[in-house]
């Protein structure tokens, strides 16, 4: 193996448990805050669109901030303040900064496959904020892409900017549907922090499953950049 790709949101990290940023921003004015599933479900159509770069990221928080019942034009742009700081706000896994760097010092060209709704450099930013700043081999965004994963041609762009083969590349990742369109490109998978999903009966989605990620510096085929 020569390549690791990582999904990035539910694999290098997680966001925090509450949307804190935005609960300030509502109780500041008086206005109350609705229940996450609330603002999850009117918003889901616009952040869809938004992670295939059909429209602005801020149409998306316009939306969460109608479904808490902001709609002062007034009050957006600091609606939509609080809303980049509450996604900003990532924790990564334990060991992933470790985990990372030591897979780097082996040699394997690393990279990021992800359905986002903001630009690489935001997403980029907010890992070298928590301390995940390394130099990334590859980088596909659905937003720039107009695809989501399982589409080929999120995974095939990464390959290409590692310009490495599938059979030459991993991709670690926490969803059945993304696991299997990896399955499909030809590259060897891995399931992490993962549950039933992964797992059907007999029939695994991903060669591997781990629970924790520094399990990850243990697979035979990740000690050395090259070797199979």
């Amino acid at each position: 193996m020569k390549a690791i790709f990582f999904d990035a949101d539910g694999v290098l990290y997680e966001r925090a448990p509450r949307p804190r940023y935005l609960e300030t921003f509502l109780k500041a004015h008086r206005v109350p805050v609705p229940p996450r599933e609330v603002i999850h479900t009117a918003a889901q159509e616009l952040k869809d669109r938004a992670m295939l770069g059909q429209v602005a990221p801020s149409m998306y928080y316009d939306a969460v901030l109608a479904a808490c019942g902001v709609t002062d034009p007034a009050l957006l742009p600091e609606g939509r303040k609080a809303i980049e700081e509450d996604r900003a706000n990532i924790i990564l896994f334990p060991c992933v900064q470790y985990a990372v760097g030591v897979l780097k010092g082996r040699g394997f060209k690393l990279g990021i496959i992800t359905d986002a709704s903001v630009p690489q450099r935001v997403k980029l930013a907010w890992l070298a904020s928590r301390g995940l700043d390394i130099a990334w081999d590859a980088y596909a965004n659905s937003m720039d892409l107009g695809v989501r994963k399982p589409d080929p041609l999120m995974y095939q762009t990464a390959m290409q900017q590692a310009g490495v083969a599938p059979e030459e590349s991993v991709f670690v990742g926490h969803a059945a549907h993304e696991l299997e369109g990896a399955t499909r490109q030809g590259m060897k998978t891995v399931a992490l922090f993962y549950a039933a999903d992964a797992v059907a009966g007999t029939d695994a989605v991903a060669d591997v499953t781990l629970t924790r990620f520094v399990d990850l510096l243990d697979l035979p085929f990740l000690q050395e950049a090259g070797l199979t």
